[in-house]
């Protein structure tokens, strides 16, 4: 740095990390303060605003594992595999950005699958071992988008 002038965070003129542009201006922490207020859904729509994203595919998206099945579009996951995510942040998620939005498909699907699976009670043994076995289908599935695999002879 310059003879006189100094590092505006540690005050130390030998380290030149920090410049003047980098420190926080009141107004700025304001806005970030007063966004510390901002409730979830809003937060989730300016996320999808950043990613690129359609944000009535994405919010309930990211927000299924609280929604009810009646909240949950059934086309839902098909939709969120066909949207793209258009931004150049989007672009730097590992695996990329199509990958990312099929893992949140897969999320979404197995997530409906459970709750269709559960949503009512069964009338015979047979459709509670259809309706477990539909819920069990859901779970891995969700389980095989991760590589989790069960061992051959059964769970252990």
């Amino acid at each position: 740095m310059s003879e006189g002038k100094k590092d505006p965070v540690t005050g130390d003129s030998e380290s030149p990390q920090f410049s003047d542009r980098d420190v926080l201006r009141g107004e700025d922490l304001d806005h970030f303060i007063a966004y510390l207020d901002t409730s979830d859904r809003e937060v989730l729509s300016d996320l999808a605003d950043f990613s690129g994203g359609p944000k009535e595919l994405l919010v309930p998206a990211w927000t299924c594992l609280e929604l009810p099945l009646q909240h949950l579009p059934a086309n839902l996951a098909a939709r969120l595999r066909a949207a793209p995510l258009t931004s150049a942040p989007a672009a730097c998620i590992p695996g990329g950005s199509r990958r990312y939005m099929e893992i949140l498909a897969a999320q979404v699907g197995s997530r409906r699958g459970l709750l269709e699976a559960v949503a009512r009670p069964a009338a015979s043994d047979a459709e509670a071992a259809a309706q477990l076995a539909a819920g069990a289908k859901a779970l891995i599935d969700w389980w095989q988008v991760h590589l989790c695999r069960l061992p051959e002879n059964g769970i252990s």
